[in-house]
């Protein structure tokens, strides 16, 4: 597992997961984008694709941010990916700024009655 303090901004962290362009710099003109970059880590990319991509049907404020995108004239996949992006922005200050807070909240939630009902019987967590 890679520790989140080797990473000094969510855009370095994006480059490690491979959610980012590749910019084709061609003399004067450097606009042009060029596919997803292929450089990074593969299963990192793919995981947080398909997060986004359920991500985009159940949490409203991804689902706005996919819909802005969209209208911004994005293809399906590019606003995906920015979302991806926005995931994994996320995660990144939690661990980063609050890793405490959340790691705390977390242990709340593993405590609670009907969680523990939840998974007891698949055996995903040992007590």
């Amino acid at each position: 597992m890679v520790n989140i303090n080797n990473f000094s901004s969510d855009s370095k962290l994006s480059s490690y997961a491979g959610l980012r362009w590749d910019l084709n710099d061609s003399g004067k003109n450097t606009n042009n984008h060029k596919g997803l970059s292929k450089k990074g880590n593969k299963y990192l990319r793919y995981y947080f694709y398909q997060a986004s991509s359920l991500a985009i049907i159940h949490d409203p404020v991804l689902k706005s941010y996919y819909k802005m995108k969209r209208a911004q004239g994005k293809s399906h996949k590019a606003a995906v990916v920015l979302s991806a992006r926005k995931l994994l922005r996320s995660i990144f200050f939690m661990l980063k700024k609050m890793s405490l807070i959340f790691f705390l909240n977390y242990l709340n939630l593993l405590r609670r009655p009907s969680f523990l009902k939840i998974f007891h019987s698949s055996n995903i967590f040992t007590f």
